[in-house]
């Protein structure tokens, strides 16, 4: 595959600090280029291809992760189509594609998503924080479904509440970020 033409990162110690990673960035002409804020389609990107590793390191074939990353990549570069900009990378990439890309991500953020309503009787999950030590492939959310039993609306606010879910002994709202709708 070759080395890449551009590196895009957040702004973490390690890629920002290092004059041996400056130097190796500029001996290989390679673009480093560095988000402020969080790098989300990077680190969905990694998550994506970890999730695709952990899956077939899993399988009694299979012992060795490195031998995964280049099938894997192929993969991920020319059949996995983004829901972000509607084409696989090695598509996206290209200059008659640019304005489409650009427009979709556009139409894609996150501000402008709606979420499912919640009814009583529906299943949901719960968010959970993660663990300093966990792994990307670690879900933020709940093994456990809970059934929703009661929902109330303060102050315009919704709150949910779940079967066989309290702290302390006592049952407690939670708000619709902290859901999510299952089946």
């Amino acid at each position: 595959m070759g080395k890449p033409e551009s590196i895009y990162t957040d702004n973490e110690g390690a890629w920002s600090l290092g004059t041996e990673i400056d130097k190796y960035f500029k001996d290989n002409s390679i673009n480093h280029i560095i988000t402020l804020s969080h790098a989300a389609f990077a680190e969905r990107s990694i998550r994506t291809i970890k999730g695709e590793i952990y899956k077939r390191v899993k399988l009694p074939s299979q012992s060795n992760w490195s031998d995964l990353i280049y099938p894997i990549l192929l993969k991920y570069n020319h059949k996995s189509v983004h829901s972000s900009t509607g084409y696989t990378p090695s598509d996206a990439e290209k200059t008659t594609n640019h304005i489409n890309v650009k427009m979709n991500m556009e139409m894609q953020k996150s501000k402008t998503r709606v979420y499912p309503d919640i009814d009583e009787g529906d299943y949901v999950r719960i968010h959970k924080n993660k663990d300093k030590l966990d792994k990307e492939h670690i879900s933020t959310w709940s093994d456990k479904k809970y059934k929703v039993i009661k929902i109330t609306n303060t102050f315009n606010q919704k709150q949910y509440f779940l079967e066989g879910y309290s702290q302390n002994g006592r049952q407690i709202g939670l708000m619709r970020h902290d859901l999510l709708l299952t089946v």
